[in-house]
């Protein structure tokens, strides 16, 4: 359990400090899958942009990891 808490809280702070400032965390979501590996799908807002990030950790390193963006517009979301 405290491993993934620490896991949660890794990923919030690693996305504030690789997103610009005024970027905050919106959601975490970790699945563990026992022994060691865990799927994160993290979401975050930067102004009007929201962007998702998804990877897989196992034995803590980080696989496949990718990342989407949508910016909002005044009648619709168009993807970046």
């Amino acid at each position: 359990m405290a491993r993934w808490a620490a896991l949660i809280l890794s990923t919030g702070l690693v996305l504030h400090m690789t997103s610009a400032a005024d970027c905050r965390l919106e959601q975490a979501i970790v699945t563990a899958v026992p022994p060691a590996t865990f799927r994160v799908v993290a979401s975050y807002h930067c102004g009007s942009v929201t962007c998702w990030r998804r990877w897989l950790e196992v034995d803590g390193k980080r696989l496949g990891e990718s990342a989407a963006c949508e910016q909002e517009s005044s009648d619709k979301i168009g993807v970046r």
